[in-house]
C-alpha cells in the first residue's frame, strides 16, 4: 500500500546512550534489565503523550523513535510536545538527555511485508532535512520547523533545556 501527503515527522533519542549501555553492561545481567526498563519507559512515556496529540511511532530505532502526525497539527502543539517530551517522568528519575526535532513536509511511504508482519518504509524530503537536522541539535534541545510542505520559508523554533 502506498501513500503521499504531507505531515509532520519527529524524532527522539537519548544522548549518551552508548555510554549508558556501557555502564550498564558492567553491572551484568541486572544492568542489561535495568536498560531494558528505562529504554521501555521512555517509549511508553513518549507514546501516551504523541497518541494525545494525534500521531503514532512508526519505527523504533535503538534509543530513537520515529513519529508522524498530521500535517495540521499546529506548530505551538509540537512546540508543546517537544517540551512534555524533552521531560518525560523516566529522563528526569535516570538523569538522561534527549533531543526532539520535527519538521513538516512532503512524506511518501510504502506499506511492504516484512515475514508476519508489515513495515513502514517513508521517503521524502522530509525525511532527510530531519534525519540532517537530528544530527545537528545537541541533547537536551528541541528544533521545530515547520512550512516546507507549503513551500515558503520555513518557521522555526528551537529551544534549549538543562
Amino acid at each position: 500500500m502506498k501513500f503521499k501527503g504531507n505531515y509532520w515527522i519527529a524524532i527522539q533519542d537519548i544522548g549518551g546512550f552508548t555510554s549508558l549501555s556501557e555502564q550498564m553492561a558492567k553491572k551484568g545481567k541486572r544492568g542489561t534489565e535495568e536498560l531494558c526498563t528505562i529504554i521501555a519507559n521512555f517509549f511508553k512515556e513518549a507514546e501516551d503523550r504523541i497518541l494525545k496529540c494525534n500521531g503514532r511511532i512508526f519505527k523504533l530505532a535503538g534509543d530513537a523513535y520515529y513519529a508522524i502526525f498530521p500535517v495540521n497539527t499546529e506548530i505551538q502543539n509540537i512546540k508543546q510536545l517537544g517540551n512534555e517530551l524533552l521531560n518525560l517522568k523516566i529522563l528526569k528519575k535516570t538523569n538522561l538527555k534527549t533531543r526532539f526535532v520535527a519538521v513538516s513536509g512532503l512524506i511518501g511511504g510504502d506499506w511492504f511485508q516484512v515475514s508476519d508482519n508489515y513495515q513502514d518504509l517513508l521517503n521524502g524530503k522530509a525525511i532527510y532535512d530531519l534525519n540532517l537536522l537530528e544530527e545537528k541539535t545537541p541533547a537536551g534541545r528541541m528544533d521545530v520547523v515547520s512550512g516546507f510542505h507549503k513551500g515558503l520559508p520555513p518557521a522555526r523554533f528551537s529551544r534549549h533545556f538543562k
